[in-house]
């Protein structure tokens, strides 16, 4: 077996931006290996020769066209949705134990807390594509979740109650639709080794986690509404 000369670090940096700017399977896996064989050659290491990984990934998604793709708005849709369908669906399983009863209640707060997660969730990979650095994201992240969080604790006014049980099925459809758009995403991005066509079980791996992590929060909601 080939030990890649392509940093870990690097190689998953420059696939993630070339993912979010639209470039498919084929498209990055060929990519790579003009890198890899350029740092063959050369002696350099991919750093060295191309620079950070995110700006070159950027550069080539530019000269591509593809820095608006369907798929980048795409995978924006798929993680609004899983942001808040998760949100929705923790924040009820809390409530089914604090709050029981056949009503939803829907307070000023968290309303407001989950639009702020969807929003951010929306335009962050056109921000990635667009220059932001894979850590000032997951800043803007971890702000973002810390914000929703501040406002469903400090603003409880209640504005609405719906019915519990088809409010909660409804986002939970949600939050499976967004998994299942972010593993489906995720999966046909993999690269591909240009002449095995093989991809690394890494990678595939990698796109079965958005939907492993919704089975818990769905399954003890759906539990907590059969009770």
């Amino acid at each position: 077996m080939t030990t890649s000369l392509i940093d870990r670090a690097w190689r998953d940096a420059f696939v993630g931006v070339m993912q979010l700017g639209g470039a498919d399977a084929d498209v990055i896996g060929a990519r790579l290996a003009e890198i890899e064989a350029h740092c063959r050659d050369s002696g350099e290491t991919a750093e060295e020769a191309f620079g950070p990984a995110e700006p070159y990934a950027r550069s080539l998604s530019a000269a591509l066209g593809r820095t608006r793709s369907p798929r980048q708005l795409l995978f924006g849709l798929a993680l609004a949705m899983f942001a808040v369908g998760y949100s929705v669906v923790a924040v009820g399983a809390s409530l089914g134990d604090s709050s029981p009863g056949p009503r939803f209640p829907w307070e000023a707060g968290p309303v407001l807390g989950l639009g702020v997660l969807g929003v951010v969730a929306l335009v962050m990979p056109g921000l990635r594509v667009r220059g932001l650095s894979g850590r000032a994201a997951g800043r803007i992240l971890a702000v973002a979740l810390v914000l929703a969080l501040a406002l469903s604790f400090a603003w409880r006014h209640p504005l609405v109650t719906t019915p519990r049980e088809p409010t909660m099925l409804g986002f939970i459809g949600v939050l499976v639709a967004g998994a299942l758009l972010l593993g489906v995403i995720s999966w046909r991005a993999a690269p591909r080794h240009p002449v095995t066509r093989a991809t690394k079980p890494r990678d595939r791996l990698l796109a079965l986690l958005f939907p492993v992590l919704v089975l818990m929060p769905i399954v003890t909601e759906l539990q907590r509404l059969r009770h």
